[in-house]
């Protein structure tokens, strides 16, 4: 599921499996990696968005985040149900803005590192602390509670598209269907793919059709013994091959 925000860069939900990274994991603290991919897992979600290009059919390479990508990777690994089924948010972006949205990316995570870094000033007290962390702990809550929708939606659209495709599958019918409701062309193919030279396959085929016109056939032994143009080796022929091929 994807909202535009441009023809340049869309909002994504990416499998992770499917993000791949030209920075080597090693780069990062295994152990950092562990505790986050735990805060990813007790979410339920990644909170902070990749940045992602597409270099093929449903796949992505990251532009920047690569911790935040190493950490939903290990913890899709330790447990993909609790973590929305490795789904990540993602911005994927086409190569007109990808150095801006670099930069742009590089610049919030290093003003969302300064704040971090600083210190209170001796003047505020312990309340506007608390008043911060409970505004910082909503803001994380929205989001999650977003994402969680965003991904409901885009379970529910998967499902309803594997509904209509499968409704779009013709239905496999048995061979006494066949004989008993096929067209003469139809039938002819059938017969045909069975082994049968087009003479005889066309002969058959309007026996069956004459004949079926009498009653509809009740068994294949019924076609047999109504001596529609059908033996026990052709009706063998006709089931193995005209089916199973």
């Amino acid at each position: 599921m994807s909202k535009n925000y441009g023809e340049t860069i869309r909002f994504y939900l990416v499998d992770v499996k499917d993000i791949v990274s030209d920075v080597a994991r090693s780069q990062f603290n295994e152990t950092e990696l562990e505790q986050l991919a735990a805060k990813i897992l007790s979410t339920g979600c990644l909170i902070a968005p990749l940045l992602l290009k597409q270099t093929g059919p449903m796949r992505y390479e990251v532009l920047e985040r690569h911790f935040e990508y190493y950490a939903a990777v290990r913890a899709n690994e330790k447990d993909e149900k609790r973590f929305l089924s490795g789904m990540v948010s993602a911005f994927v972006v086409k190569p007109p803005i990808e150095s801006i949205a670099i930069e742009q990316a590089r610049l919030l995570d290093k003003t969302i590192a300064d704040d971090k870094n600083k210190t209170l000033p001796a003047t505020e007290n312990s309340y506007a602390s608390e008043v911060r962390m409970n505004n910082l702990e909503s803001r994380l809550d929205n989001a999650l509670q977003d994402m969680r929708a965003t991904l409901a939606k885009e379970v529910q659209r998967l499902e309803e598209a594997d509904k209509q495709l499968q409704s779009q599958i013709p239905k496999r019918l048995a061979p006494i269907e066949v004989l008993n409701t096929s067209n003469i062309a139809e039938l002819t193919v059938r017969f045909r793919v069975s082994g049968m030279a087009v003479k005889k396959a066309q002969e058959v085929a309007k026996k069956i059709i004459n004949e079926r016109k009498k009653a509809p056939f009740s068994s294949l032994k019924d076609v047999i013994q109504r001596k529609a143009g059908l033996t026990g080796t052709t009706i063998v022929n006709f089931v193995d091959l005209a089916f199973n091929t």
